[in-house]
């Protein structure tokens, strides 16, 4: 279906008319949204047979062959594989693609959750995008050449030669490293037609129904209006409630926990009321503090992760990236605190290709000191959050205004400072 707000619709309507169905979809968000949107018009006694499951929703399958009957199931990634949903009479099955997280094969594997298909319905327009690489020699050869560059050493795929140089071997865990690098590369170009392209590959007759669409600005405003009431809801519940440790409330006792707020402070707590009720909040928070991170810190964590994980596999970890991040700064002479080049704009190639590898960036390598200036900014937002700084023609302006970063943190409040 190409019209979203039509594939909405069909399943309101599926809802209204008490036909059990499963929605899985690659977004928490969408799915929570479409979930809150069929329920609104329920009668209570199919409001019962709404059923959401995602990393939020503390639900977990244990046989769902039974849980699922004559259900309206809704759910995330947190359902992909291990679930069996095995009934007599055939059912409709629903995906929406969103496109930035699970691989198409992933959404095949969402759909197949029930083993007795009647239509299978799926939305997703997703643009279509250039592969990263133009094949599986150049993997090879960008993942080797960044290894090397970055001098990652644990002996999974490296080895020290003569000279005291790292040195990869592209051994059996290597190859297949890269082959599935390829794969998701490939993947990620266009994750519905790939998703058609396996469907069809398993026997699935496909066609197409309406013209692209999405849902409506007011549909649109509706569904994020309904989600703030319920997390006003439910904050004001959790404030007022003597029991705040029940099952309900575990997600926020962590978040609050997590951010060594006082849970019993209530002016507190609203303060930083959307941090608290909001994940990507705390992300954004976590990032902006590693990056605060000194360069002995940093590098340790590299040191610790080389030591227990696997050497090719660290290279686009959060630390990895700092520590590029931060001989980029002493190549270039350059901060978030000064953002001018002072020492030289020239980069050899083979520092540019373990950025590219590492941050998967396509930005030309930069030869001006204007270049370096905007590529260090594009940098620093994929290794924090988008709101860290302001790249501005050839000026890098840092933001001050984050709320997420003004509690529990030396870092953080120099920052704010």
């Amino acid at each position: 279906m190409r019209n979203e707000e039509e594939f909405l619709q069909l399943l309101r309507d599926h809802c209204n008319t008490n036909q059990p169905f499963l929605f899985g979809c690659d977004s928490c968000s969408v799915a929570t949204k479409f979930y809150y949107d069929c329920r609104e018009t329920l009668p209570e006694e199919l409001k019962e047979k709404m059923l959401l499951i995602t990393a939020d929703s503390l639900y977990r399958v244990k046989d769902a062959t039974k849980e699922f009957k004559d259900k309206f199931v809704f759910y995330s990634p947190k359902i992909t594989f291990g679930v069996d949903f095995t009934i007599d009479v055939p059912q409709d099955v629903f995906i929406y693609i969103a496109g930035n997280s699970i691989l198409p094969s992933g959404s095949y594997q969402q759909a197949t959750r029930c083993r007795n298909i009647k239509t299978l319905y799926y939305f997703g327009e997703v643009f279509q995008q250039d592969a990263f690489y133009t094949d599986l020699e150049e993997v090879k050869q960008c993942v080797e050449s960044a290894v090397q560059a970055s001098k990652n050493f644990n002996t999974t795929c490296t080895y020290i030669d003569e000279n005291d140089e790292v040195k990869v071997v592209r051994n059996t865990f290597f190859n297949l490293y890269c082959y599935n690098e390829f794969v998701k590369d490939t993947y990620e170009t266009n994750k519905v037609k790939h998703f058609e392209d396996i469907l069809a590959n398993n026997g699935f007759k496909l066609s197409s129904q309406g013209a692209p669409a999405k849902v409506s600005p007011e549909t649109k405003a509706q569904q994020t209006q309904v989600m703030a009431d319920i997390n006003d809801t439910m904050f004001e519940e959790f404030i007022e409630s003597s029991s705040k440790f029940e099952d309900k409330y575990q997600n926020l006792v962590k978040t609050i926990q997590y951010l060594k707020l006082p849970i019993d402070d209530r002016e507190a707590l609203t303060t930083y009321k959307d941090e608290i009720m909001s994940k990507w909040a705390v992300r954004d928070h976590d990032a902006i503090v590693r990056f605060f991170k000194s360069n002995e810190y940093i590098n340790d964590k590299v040191s610790e992760l080389n030591f227990k994980g696997i050497d090719i596999k660290t290279l686009g970890t959060s630390y990895n990236k700092l520590k590029i991040l931060r001989e980029f700064e002493a190549r270039h002479g350059i901060s978030v605190w000064n953002p001018v080049v002072t020492i030289n704009a020239e980069m050899d190639d083979a520092f540019y290709n373990l950025i590219k590898t590492a941050f998967r960036t396509k930005l030309q390598k930069p030869t001006t000191p204007e270049e370096v200036i905007k590529f260090y900014g594009a940098l620093v937002k994929s290794a924090t959050c988008r709101n860290l700084i302001n790249v501005k023609k050839i000026s890098l302006q840092l933001m001050t205004n984050l709320r997420c970063t003004t509690w529990n943190s030396t870092a953080t409040k120099t920052l704010a400072a």
